[in-house]
């Protein structure tokens, strides 16, 4: 009989052993299940950073023009696109900026809550700009700019500020320092300082691409 009982109680003592290891291997088996879940969340969570941090990088949009970063050889870009019309069809019209739209936004333009369009526009110089070809460059994308959404551009060396703001006037000059500055309520100088004449003809454009945007909307 007490053989029988310290049997049975072995037996009982045993299930119970069992019972706990299986509850302890069930509990292991949850803490690597968790760490394993969390394991995977945490690469998920970084992927998307990493994700939205190079997209913000690569992208940015001022006054709904938007660029993309792109990159020829080791020359970086900015690309922006305006709808134009071509042949009785609306078509995007890329540009390439060589100067970081975040970097123009930060320029000084003095006047720019004054900005808008005309239906002319006349572009003067101080002198020529040459500036190891980006001068070139400047005036090319400023003018196919004008040209691509449908303001005409009038040639005269001896037009100045108009009073009556009958055309937008932009005059390239020589400065201290690169920036734009307001001189009448349609005129405007792009000072040019150490031949840095694409950030500042770039300056220009961006308010252009924001002001064409927002008619066209």
């Amino acid at each position: 009989m007490n053989k029988r009982k310290k049997e049975s109680k072995e037996q009982k003592k045993d299930k119970e052993d069992s019972i706990l290891k299986e509850k302890n291997e069930s509990k292991k088996h949850q803490r690597i299940i968790k760490i394993v879940i969390i394991f995977s969340l945490v690469v998920v969570a970084l992927i998307l950073v990493a994700y939205f941090s190079v997209n913000a990088i690569r992208n940015y949009n001022y006054n709904n023009v938007k660029f993309e970063t792109v990159q020829e050889g080791d020359l970086i870009l900015y690309h922006t696109s305006i709808p134009v019309s071509y042949e009785g069809q609306v078509v995007p019209y890329n540009f390439y900026l060589r100067t970081n739209p975040r970097q123009l936004v930060k320029m000084n333009f003095e006047g720019v809550e004054d900005f808008a369009l005309y239906k002319n526009a006349v572009i003067n110089f101080e002198k020529d700009f040459n500036c190891e070809g980006d001068g070139i460059i400047a005036i090319a994308n400023l003018v196919q700019l004008h040209q691509a959404i449908g303001i005409n551009l009038i040639t005269d060396e001896n037009a100045t500020c108009d009073e009556y703001s009958r055309y937008l006037y932009l005059y390239l000059r020589e400065g201290n320092e690169t920036e734009i500055i307001q001189t009448g309520k349609s005129c405007y100088d792009l000072v040019i300082s150490d031949c840095k004449i694409l950030p500042s003809t770039e300056r220009i454009m961006l308010e252009i691409f924001s002001k064409y945007n927002e008619i066209i909307e």
